[in-house]
């Protein structure tokens, strides 16, 4: 990804999350993001490729945002210590960047989400590849790692949703705690 397609995902991203991704076309994205008419299809070549840039680019942005996170820890901490480190990481980073989030939600309920699933979830490895990392992470076998994926993400989903809705309840730590082990029950055999 260049420099020019990073400005262009970044600005049609504040600029798009009030709308349904299907009803979005590649001229209501630039007006709404003060993107320049055209730049666009010039350099994604159709909106379907600028949204899987933008799912990409979100994915990886929490990816790298985790992975500096983590190099705090040490190589002994358990591995669920280092999911929960995960987790509540990952909370804190979608509800410091709303935008993300409204366009990563909307997204996996377009029709390239399903159309695309395959190469999507390629780009989500790296979590997956987190769940596989030791026997006590996932109980769930090597073909259904892509369900525990699923799964978690959409735990997320729900309490970033909620602590949206509920503020007040992003500083308790009884609560976010509960969060965490009710997602970890989930994944346990």
């Amino acid at each position: 990804m260049n420099t020019t397609q990073q400005e262009l995902i970044q600005k049609g991203l504040k600029g798009m999350p009030a709308y349904a991704i299907n009803e979005l076309s590649g001229l209501k994205i630039e007006t709404k993001a003060g993107i320049a008419r055209g730049a666009l299809a010039k350099n994604f070549n159709s909106k379907e490729n600028y949204f899987l840039a933008c799912y990409d680019f979100i994915v990886k942005e929490l990816l790298s945002a985790n992975r500096s996170y983590l190099k705090q820890w040490s190589a002994t901490t358990s591995n669920k210590e280092l999911t929960r480190q995960i987790w509540f990481n990952s909370i804190a980073w979608w509800l410091s960047e709303p935008h993300y989030f409204c366009f990563f939600r909307r997204f996996r309920l377009s029709k390239w989400y399903e159309e695309r699933y395959e190469d999507i979830i390629l780009s989500a490895g790296a979590y997956t590849n987190l769940a596989r990392k030791g026997k006590d992470v996932s109980r769930f076998p090597d073909t259904l790692n892509n369900f525990a994926y699923e799964l978690v993400v959409e735990q997320i989903i729900n309490v970033v949703n909620y602590l949206r809705r509920h503020p007040e309840w992003s500083t308790d730590t009884h609560f976010l705690k509960s969060t965490f082990e009710a997602m970890w029950a989930s994944i346990q055999r």
